[in-house]
């Protein structure tokens, strides 16, 4: 396990709900597996409701998991009730 995830778990137990950018089901498998001691609620973006037509037009993957994951924390503040108890979102690259 990486560095990043070490700290990343750390502070995510701390959470109660996580988002991800991602409509990918095994990406979610994936994540779910590798999260699985926590005591979070991890969703993909249809999980939580969120239905956004997002155009992933970066140049690495990178910057489109930035673009998916902006996309989704500012629908989440315009609507708001979504998720009353502010998730994290995150986007994975690949």
């Amino acid at each position: 396990m990486t560095l990043f995830w070490m700290h990343l778990r750390k502070d995510i137990k701390k959470m109660t709900k996580i988002i991800f950018a991602t409509g990918n089901a095994g990406k979610m498998r994936e994540i779910r597996d590798i999260m699985a001691d926590l005591d979070v609620e991890l969703l993909s973006m249809k999980e939580a409701g969120i239905k956004l037509d997002i155009v992933e037009d970066g140049k690495t993957f990178e910057e489109n998991a930035l673009i998916k994951a902006r996309a989704v924390v500012i629908f989440i503040s315009l609507v708001g009730g979504v998720m009353p108890n502010k998730p994290i979102v995150l986007a994975t690259p690949r």
